[in-house]
């Protein structure tokens, strides 16, 4: 099964705002990027960002749950 890395939609499907997807793809990975590292940083979501630094934000939230739980993903099954 294969899943896409910013999104985590299965089989060649992506979310509405996925950098993947949207017409100006290199602005949308920086979005991302910046709202991976604060949601991993445990910051507060700023409503004015774009879905894209929302959609990283909430996969950097889940990595910061996962980091605090003691997943190590080096051994995900």
């Amino acid at each position: 099964m294969k899943r896409c890395h910013l999104c985590r939609w299965d089989e060649g499907h992506h979310d509405n705002s996925c950098p993947e997807i949207v017409s100006d793809k290199p602005r949308a990975l920086e979005d991302h990027q910046r709202g991976w590292g604060a949601g991993r940083a445990g910051k507060s979501l700023p409503s004015s960002e774009s879905a894209a630094y929302r959609l990283g934000w909430v996969g950097g939230t889940i990595a910061l749950e996962e980091a605090e739980n003691g997943h190590d993903p080096r051994f995900n099954s």
